[in-house]
């Protein structure tokens, strides 16, 4: 994590989040194991407790452009290095700052877009490197969280992992 100083509401806000995913009813054997030490690469898994075939994601809290569900942008950009990680990420998921809706975008549909250097700000300095974007992402009200969870478990049982083939 690039802001150290969000630490504390990064963890709080994905125990809330986790907690809302493991106690839906619809979808039991999908579950959420979150990792709240940070270990630069992933924050936690999705597991079929079923299958044992996992998702691992990211998740981030959008202090800014994602409030009350709207997000501000067509397409969602993500860092060039989310993409080389071991193990590798599957989805990215991002809260609004309201920690009310979540945005969920898998990474294979970012790899199908050309790379483009950017900056932006960190807690002590700015970060520049090479972003892709994809505008095949979905929002949710955490209140729809038995739509996602439908969702995850269509990729899981299809081993297709991406939104793409769902947008005309």
């Amino acid at each position: 994590m690039y802001r150290p100083s969000k630490y504390t509401q990064h963890n709080d806000t994905l125990k809330i989040f986790s907690h809302i995913f493991n106690n839906c009813k619809k979808h039991r054997e999908l579950q959420i194991i979150d990792f709240l030490k940070e270990n630069f690469s992933d924050d936690g898994k999705i597991i079929n407790l079923k299958s044992n075939k996992e998702i691992i994601f990211d998740w981030e809290v959008r202090y800014k452009y994602f409030s009350n569900g709207d997000f501000a942008f067509e397409t969602l950009g993500q860092f060039e290095r989310k993409f080389n990680k071991t193990p590798p990420v599957d989805l990215s998921i991002q809260s609004d700052k309201q920690n009310k809706h979540f945005l969920v975008a898998w990474h294979k549909d970012f790899s199908i877009s050309s790379k483009q250097k950017v900056s932006r700000t960190t807690d002590s300095s700015r970060e520049i490197g090479d972003m892709r974007t994809t505008k095949y992402f979905r929002i949710y009200s955490f209140e729809e969280m038995e739509n996602f969870k439908n969702a995850i478990s269509k990729c899981l049982e299809n081993n297709s992992f991406s939104f793409k083939q769902d947008y005309p």
